[in-house]
């Protein structure tokens, strides 16, 4: 797909109007191709026959529906592999080439980059003189390292002007004046980081044994490496040399700390020992504003860009609009972009553009639609929103989502690992209580062990069987890594056996029937709040179990990774499982007093440390007020169309499916406008332990 995204092709031998591959990227996407030419031709004729069922007439009249442009896809990758066909397989060199050159010419535009491909072709033909013929495989290793030696002149780049590189290939390298931006640290330098497949306890084993000749080096001395490198990139100057560092960080907006190889040129410049809190006084320091990237004469510029910052600066020192009213004409978006960043950064409350909509049109539509009153909710549902309300606007209420790029799979995914440890532990335990009903005992853990092998064999088959483990080697660790986890989680299930026994497993409230699961079914759970609306809930709990006497119950909901949040804690609204699932549970069997009974999260894994987070019942009226304001501030939020993005750790909006749509600096925003009321029961639920 990128050589079709990107490569000059001349589309207009093969069609009359130029086709989009961004939607032919959606199409295989959705299809799910990942490689070769037969999941190109079956998963592409599938998804052609079933979009012509879903076809309807909203396309409207002379536009192209996305089913029209999957069969010009496929009609182009028809012949497309058709003269791959003819191809040689084997040949000598200056075959291989003037095929090659034959497919260049005919698929890409005429210009430098298909000459430059065909030049760095005819310097191939000199191969011929090893007197041997070339295979594909061979023949592509050799042409693709030598695309890669190949480079596009751009304007006067290597022809006396600036050259743009790495500091490693320009090492040794002499220049008039030398420019390192991005000083800052953990970028350069960057930490060091062990290697997971070499430790460098082990490589350090592996020099003392090899001695000098054959030293393997050690991740840790990368430090040393980089100063070398910039002691190098200092050597380049001839006659200046300029450091620059972001004072902010362009995604978070937080403030960054400049490197310490700036803090060394100061010392050696001053003959002193500096700290950060000095750096800023040097007489060599300059602060570079963002309004400073233009001159301050428009006439100075040196593109478009350029012209049209300049004549920001000096409409904002001049205070005078007119100065940048030309750019209305040129922009047709121009007007609602200066709306959006005036109403985003020039007011301390929460606007329209902040995610707070505010028209009664806006706001009924989100009674009559979303209101979660009329809803059956999982509580992950609920969860989004207290973590991010814009978050929850994108995927809930505009139903946005990510389309992932089909791959090949290398190893089994975090999520497909989960769903194989659910349900070898369902299986299992509906086995194990056939044979042997009861506790689990110590003297029958070989029976355990085999059934436990048995229904592990069978889920490793079947997930093997869907393509989900990725490389045989890997998914053989894989397997023998789950049994052992499964081996110890048993073990640790018989120490405590006899003090509460499983008794459910894969337990739905809320869903329609199958029939495919044992157990009680249940209608959806209601909690009733304050205003007298009712919420309803559904959900699936992996096991129930339940004390000999039957008056208490334990909920586990198993996990395979780390766990989140805090024993007995709602944090904020982001960890209502728990609670809502013991609340399910007591309702679906209410001879369980709550007081006594309790849910948990159970890792299945050394990675997690088999650990287990509790959320138990006791002063569950108190936790039931708790639970039910909660709720009620995340409905009230939704209907008055509370949405303003609410930026979480580092690492949580790393993952999170939309970081790419939220603005630069969001938790700057966000501290500007947290005052506003309408964030104020929002603030007051994150505070709840």
């Amino acid at each position: 797909m990128e050589f079709l995204t990107f490569a000059p092709l001349a589309w207009s031998r093969f069609f009359q109007e130029e086709p989009s591959p961004s939607q032919w990227e959606l199409i295989s996407r959705e299809a799910g191709i990942v490689e070769g030419r037969t999941q190109w031709g079956e998963k592409l004729g599938a998804w052609i026959a079933q979009r012509r069922d879903q076809e309807s007439e909203e396309d409207g009249e002379g536009v192209r529906s996305l089913g029209q442009e999957a069969e010009r896809f496929r009609i182009f990758l028809k012949d497309f592999f058709l003269t791959l066909d003819r191809f040689p397989q084997k040949a000598t060199w200056r075959e291989m080439v003037d095929a090659t050159i034959r497919l260049v010419e005919f698929y890409f535009l005429e210009g430098e980059p298909r000459e430059a491909i065909v030049e760095t072709l005819r310097g191939l033909e000199s191969l011929d003189a090893l007197g041997r013929e070339v295979q594909v495989p061979q023949f592509q290793e050799i042409l693709s390292e030598a695309l890669e030696e190949k480079t596009l002149r751009q304007g006067f780049f290597q022809r006396g002007g600036v050259c743009v590189s790495d500091l490693m290939p320009a090492r040794g390298l002499s220049f008039r004046a030398v420019f390192i931006p991005g000083l800052v640290e953990r970028a350069f330098p960057a930490p060091a980081r062990q290697d997971p497949l070499l430790l460098d306890y082990e490589r350090q084993k592996l020099n003392e044994a090899m001695g000098e000749p054959g030293r393997i080096p050690l991740k840790r001395s990368r430090f040393l490496e980089e100063r070398l490198l910039f002691s190098l990139a200092l050597g380049s100057a001839r006659e200046k040399l300029i450091f620059s560092y972001p004072r902010l960080d362009p995604s978070s907006g937080r403030e960054r700390i400049p490197s310490s190889f700036l803090l060394r040129v100061g010392e050696a410049l001053h003959g002193e020992i500096l700290d950060y809190s000095r750096l800023e006084t040097l007489s060599e320091y300059r602060r570079v504003p963002l309004s400073g990237l233009a001159p301050e004469d428009p006439d100075q510029a040196i593109d478009e860009e350029e012209f049209d910052l300049s004549q920001v600066g000096k409409a904002l020192k001049n205070k005078d609009r007119g100065e940048v009213a030309y750019l209305k004409s040129l922009f047709p978006t121009f007007a609602r972009a200066e709306r959006l960043a005036l109403l985003r950064w020039g007011f301390k409350v929460f606007t329209e553009y902040d995610g707070c909509l505010k028209s009664a049109k806006a706001r009924k539509h989100l009674r009559d639609r979303f209101a979660l009153s009329g809803q059956i909710l999982s509580p992950t549902k609920l969860e989004t929103y207290a973590s991010c309300p814009f978050k929850y606007f994108l995927s809930e209420v505009l139903g946005l989502g990510v389309l992932p790029s089909p791959e090949k799979i290398q190893r089994i995914q975090p999520v497909d690992r989960g769903k194989v440890v659910h349900d070898i532990l369902h299986q299992f335990y509906r086995k194990v209580l056939e044979k042997k009903p009861g506790p689990l005992r110590e003297e029958n853990m070989e029976v355990y062990r085999q059934i436990m092998g048995q229904v592990a064999a069978r889920a490793f088959t079947e997930t093997a069987a869907q393509g989900l483990t990725g490389s045989p080697l890997l998914w053989e660790l894989d397997q023998q890594e789950l049994l052992e986890d499964l081996h110890t989680f048993l073990q640790k299930e018989i120490e405590e056996a006899g003090k509460i026994l499983p008794a459910y497993f894969e337990i739905r409230f809320g869903y329609q029937s199958t029939g495919s699961r044992k157990g009680p079914s249940s209608e959806p759970i209601s909690l009733a709040l304050k205003d007298g609306t009712s919420i309803s809930f559904r959900g699936r709990i992996d096991r129930v179990d339940f004390s000999p006497e039957g008056k208490s119950l334990r909920v586990i909901d198993y996990k395979t990774g780390k766990l989140q949040g805090e024993e007995d804690g709602f944090c904020g609204g982001t960890t209502l499982q728990l609670p809502l699932y013991l609340m399910a549970a007591c309702q679906i069997w209410n001879q369980a007093d709550i007081e006594k009974s309790w849910a948990e999260y159970y890792c299945v894994s050394r990675k997690g440390e088999f650990e287990r987070l509790l959320f138990r019942g006791e002063r569950w009226k108190e936790n039931e007020i708790t639970l039910k304001r909660i709720i009620e501030i995340i409905s009230r939020g939704i209907v008055e169309g509370t949405f303003f993005p609410m930026e979480e750790d580092d690492r949580k909006c790393g993952y999170c499916d939309f970081k790419n749509l939220c603005e630069h600096g969001v938790g700057v925003l966000f501290e500007k406008k947290k005052s506003d009321p309408r964030a104020a029961a929002f603030l007051e639920m994150r505070e709840i332990p």
